[in-house]
């Protein structure tokens, strides 16, 4: 099963999809001219789409970065069109390298926020975190209210 990372309207360019066979295989498919993908985008959207790899065909290469590694794999292409069957099973098992659980992305995404903050401690980077989540339930809170659809949420001001 193929599915779309982005519309066919988006300014992205390439097509990018993942390509999802309910097995370990599964994997971020970009087909594009040049492999300008960096490792960091690419890396999002393999976590965001739960993907152990993200391949990258080129006119005549193929790369692929798996899991938390920092580079791409180069493979040349016609070889891995000759011999599908064992890149696939290159693909489903060479997971060892498998992409952070949430818990580890978040603390890494939390390091990241204290960092840029300049917080003395991390208590205080979270401050401007925990009041834009108190401002979207609040936003959130009149929304439905307006729409009929529930309560207001309640929050202490």
């Amino acid at each position: 099963m193929v599915s779309p990372f982005f519309p066919a309207t988006s300014k992205i360019l390439g097509e990018h999809c993942a390509m999802l066979d309910g097995r370990r295989a599964s994997f971020a498919c970009s087909t594009i001219d040049e492999p300008d993908i960096s490792p960091e985008v690419s890396k999002n959207w393999q976590w965001s789409a739960d993907l152990a790899h993200h391949v990258v065909i080129t006119p005549k290469v193929v790369h692929v970065r798996s899991g938390r590694d920092p580079f791409f794999r180069p493979f040349e292409r016609d070889s891995v069109e000759n011999r599908l069957e064992e890149f696939l099973r290159f693909l489903d098992s060479s997971r060892r390298s498998a992409l952070p659980d949430v818990v580890s992305f978040l603390v890494e995404e939390f390091r990241s926020i204290w960092a840029v903050s300049g917080a003395d401690d991390g208590t205080a980077a979270l401050v401007p975190c925990l009041h834009c989540a108190r401002l979207t339930k609040r936003t959130l809170g009149f929304l439905m209210t307006q729409s009929g659809a529930a309560r207001p949420c309640r929050t202490s001001a």
